[in-house]
């Protein structure tokens, strides 16, 4: 759940996945602060909420163009 506070001053909770949010009482749309939860991170990356993990390679071709 993320927590709006909207410009009229109201506060609104939305889920993750809820687009547009709107203020029930003054039908503003406009939002001047969020609360929620920091982010996750995993894999090859540092920083207070990434988890280093290494990852194993994935295989790729990469089409290249030759004069024969």
């Amino acid at each position: 759940m993320i927590t709006l506070r909207m410009a009229c001053g109201c506060q609104v909770i939305v889920t993750e996945t809820e687009a547009s949010p709107l203020c029930a009482q003054h039908q503003e749309r406009r939002v001047t602060a969020v609360k929620a939860r920091a982010p996750k991170f995993r894999g090859v990356c540092i920083g207070p909420h990434a988890t280093y993990e290494p990852l194993n390679g994935v295989p790729v071709s990469v089409g290249v163009k030759t004069d024969a």
